[in-house]
């Protein structure tokens, strides 16, 4: 499968906006969405996938305001159809981007192209507060690393991986670096390598390193 933007290719995103500053990008664009309310038609809908809060910009309102959105995205739900393959069929071709965080059961449908471009970076923004968490310290060179780079980054390293991995302590992004490298405790990752390559390649290819000093792999 091509690799792309969640947010460009599905126009779907799951965030969490306890990580988000509420001041700066997607966190002030989130807080500044204004509630939506919707019929019972909708409201069923949106409880089949446990949310509970919907808020919507104004481009986005006229979306959820027309019979054709609404009734789809009720007769999908009936079918335990995912939500983002719920919102993809039902909006089909309509620029609109959802953005989802099951934690808080809300959800942002935002059709204001200005409003959506922040998300673009939402990997970037979120990604050093997630690793922080972990005990690990994402460092390096950030600059050419790419939106899409950042989401494969996201992808690559997760709780799973840092957890059955506990040497690693150190993930440093490298220009000089063609794909991964390990020196206990840091593992490098080249940035090229991140910006194009698919998540999976990515963990097979850190897989293989780690494996191939004894470390163990994931």
């Amino acid at each position: 499968m091509a690799n792309g933007l969640r947010v460009n290719t599905i126009r779907y995103l799951e965030v969490n906006q306890d990580k988000l500053n509420p001041q700066l990008g997607c966190g002030s664009v989130m807080k500044q969405i204004p509630k939506f309310y919707g019929g019972d038609a909708f409201h069923k809908a949106m409880a089949k996938y446990g949310i509970s809060h919907t808020f919507a910009d104004q481009p986005a309102k006229l979306h959820l305001q027309t019979d054709t959105v609404v009734r789809n995205l009720y007769l999908y739900s009936r079918e335990s159809i995912p939500l983002h393959e719920n919102f993809y069929n039902a909006f089909r071709k309509r620029p609109v981007l959802l953005i989802v965080d099951y934690k808080k059961e809300s959800v942002w449908f935002i059709g204001d192209t200005q409003k959506q471009l922040p998300f673009v970076n939402y990997y970037r923004d979120v990604m050093p507060h997630i690793v922080r968490e972990w005990g690990i310290i994402l460092s390096g060179s950030f600059q050419g690393l790419t939106p899409l780079g950042w989401q494969n980054l996201y992808d690559a390293i997760n709780y799973r991986f840092i957890s059955a991995n506990p040497k690693i302590k150190t993930v440093e992004i490298l220009s000089i670096v063609n794909d991964v490298r390990w020196r206990p405790p840091v593992l490098n990752l080249g940035i090229n390598f991140l910006n194009i390559s698919l998540p999976d390649v990515i963990r097979e290819k850190i897989n293989e390193v780690l494996q191939s000093t004894s470390q163990g792999g994931f």
